[in-house]
C-alpha cells in the first residue's frame, strides 16, 4: 500500500510461485502489504523480508486461509494471518474466522480493542443464519438430497444445471457480502474454540491435505499434454475449491452440466487489473472431489479433458499459465 496518495494500487506480477517484487519504487515508500495466497500453496516472496529490514514500520497482512498447510506458514514476514473459517472453508464453522498476530503484543491488544467495540451477534441472529444455510449445506454434503433438488430443478421447474447452480449460488452464497462488522455469538465462539484445542489443528490441517490429495487423484486422469493448460499456474494443490482452467467457461459449463456436473464460474478472486482478467475469468470451480467417489473423479476428469478437446478456445478467456498476476495487493493506507 503506498503512502502517497495519487498512487493507491499496485499489483504484485505472478511468474508460477513467484509474487515479484515492485519494480516502481522502494520499501520506503509503501506502508502496508497484503498477500493472498491461493490454489491451497503459498507464493514465495523473498524479497519482502529485506523490505521488512529496510522499513521496520511496515505492515505486512497475510490472508492465507486458502495457502498450505498451517504447519507450513512462514511467519516471518507477516504480522497478521487472517483465517476464514466460514461456509466453503476448511474447516467450516459457519461464519466467524481467526486473527494471528506474530511479532507484536501492541498490534494484537489493539485489533482486540477494536473488535470489542462492534456489537455482538444476537443469539437469534445467528440461530436464523444457520437454519437459513441448514439447506446448503445438506445440499453440499448429502447426495439424495442433492439429486432431489436437480430433479426438482430440471424435471418439474424445467431449469437446466447451469441455471440451477447460478440461481442457487447468488441466492445462497457461502460467505457474508456485508453485516460482517460483529462480535461473534458465544455459540459462535465456541465452535471456532474448539478447533484450537490440542489436537484438532491437525485435524484441520489433516483436511487440507485431504483436499491437495483429492486434487492429485483428479490430475492422474488427465493426459500429459492438457496437464498444464488446465491447472491455474501449474498447481495440482488445492484448499476447498477445486479450480481449474477451461475454455469459454459458458460452453464448458454446459459440457459439464452434460456429464451430471455442477460448476461454477470463478466467485472468489476479482481481476486487480485488465491484464489479470483473463485469468480471473478462465477460472472454474469443479465439485467438492472430497465428497466424490473415484469413479466419479474420474468422470469429471474426462469431462473437463472433453472441454479442451470439443470446445474452442476463446482468446480473451485463455492465458499461459505459467505467468500471470497474483491476487496480492498493495493500497495506499490515507
Amino acid at each position: 500500500m503506498k503512502k502517497t496518495p495519487e498512487r493507491k494500487l499496485d499489483v504484485l506480477i505472478q511468474e508460477g510461485l513467484q509474487l515479484l517484487e515492485p519494480t516502481e519504487g522502494t520499501a520506503m515508500d509503501y506502508d502496508c502489504v497484503v498477500l493472498t495466497q491461493m490454489l491451497g500453496r503459498d507464493y514465495e516472496y523473498k524479497w519482502l523480508a529485506e523490505w521488512r529490514k529496510q522499513n521496520p514500520n511496515l505492515l505486512v497482512i497475510n490472508d492465507r486461509v486458502q495457502g498450505g498447510p498451517l504447519t507450513q506458514e512462514d511467519t516471518s514476514c507477516s504480522d497478521v494471518t487472517l483465517y476464514s473459517v466460514g461456509q466453503d472453508k476448511i474447516p467450516n464453522t459457519m461464519g466467524g474466522g481467526y486473527a494471528i498476530c506474530h511479532h507484536s503484543d501492541e498490534l494484537c491488544d489493539w485489533m482486540v480493542t477494536e473488535t470489542e467495540k462492534l456489537p455482538f451477534e444476537t443469539a437469534w441472529a445467528r440461530l436464523t443464519f444457520v437454519l437459513w444455510k441448514l439447506p446448503t449445506i445438506m445440499l453440499y454434503n448429502i447426495k439424495p438430497f442433492n439429486r432431489f433438488c436437480e430433479f426438482l430443478g430440471g424435471v418439474v421447474l424445467g431449469l437446466d444445471r447451469v441455471e440451477i447452480v447460478m440461481g442457487y449460488r447468488k441466492k445462497n452464497p457461502g460467505f457474508m457480502h456485508d453485516g460482517f462488522m460483529i462480535r461473534p455469538s458465544p455459540a459462535l465462539l465456541q465452535s471456532m474454540n474448539s478447533l484450537s484445542v490440542e489436537g484438532e489443528d491437525a485435524r484441520w490441517e489433516a483436511m487440507q491435505v485431504a483436499c491437495t490429495t483429492r486434487f492429485k487423484e483428479f490430475y492422474t486422469h488427465i493426459p500429459e499434454d492438457l496437464k498444464e493448460t488446465i491447472s491455474m499456474h501449474n498447481s495440482d494443490t488445492a484448499c476447498s475449491y477445486f479450480f481449474v482452467r477451461c475454455p469459454n467457461i459458458k460452453k464448458s459449463r454446459a459440457l459439464l452440466a452434460e456429464y451430471g456436473c455442477f460448476s461454477a464460474q470463478n466467485q472468489t478472486y476479482l481481476a486487480a487489473n485488465k491484464r489479470s482478467q483473463p485469468l480471473v475469468n478462465n477460472m472454474l470451480t469443479l465439485p467438492m472431489l472430497l465428497h466424490c467417489t473415484d469413479e466419479e473423479v474420474k468422470t469429471v476428469a474426462a469431462a473437463v479433458v472433453e472441454c479442451w478437446r470439443t470446445i474452442e478456445k476463446d482468446a480473451e478467456e485463455v492465458v499461459d499459465s505459467g505467468t500471470g498476476y497474483g491476487t496480492a495487493a498493495w493500497a495506499g493506507l490515507e
